[in-house]
């Protein structure tokens, strides 16, 4: 038990007299907690990309847009055409996500064939 007492205080004044292991051991998480506390400042996401393809060019679909843009997380970038290669797109504009509003989509909210979580893909 002697030895461990006295290894562990060899141990501990190497440690001291080690400006980089100081440094390390109590300067790093101070920066480290630094940093993330400016990254989290405003504590919620905001202006998130977001590409929304309306196949369907109604005014319901008009209006799940607009309900879209309102949220305020939420950067709505609107293609009425679907483009070429939507990964392309994705990547371009660095989106988060893509809502795709299918053809149809009004006449079968009307007719109440499907909910909406089941048009949205």
């Amino acid at each position: 038990m002697k030895e461990f007492f006295r290894l562990l205080k060899r141990e501990f004044k190497m440690f001291i007299k080690n400006s980089t292991l100081r440094t390390v051991f109590f300067v790093a998480p101070l920066f480290y907690a630094t940093l993330l506390g400016f990254v989290y400042k405003s504590g919620k996401v905001e202006h998130t990309p977001v590409i929304v393809i309306d196949r369907d060019n109604t005014p319901l679909s008009n209006q799940l847009v607009e309900m879209l843009q309102d949220n305020k997380g939420i950067r709505v970038l609107k293609y009425v055409q679907e483009p070429l290669s939507i990964k392309d797109e994705v990547i371009k504009n660095d989106a988060a996500a893509v809502v795709i509003i299918p053809s149809k989509f009004e006449a079968g909210m009307l007719q109440k064939k499907i909910s909406g979580s089941q048009c949205l893909h």
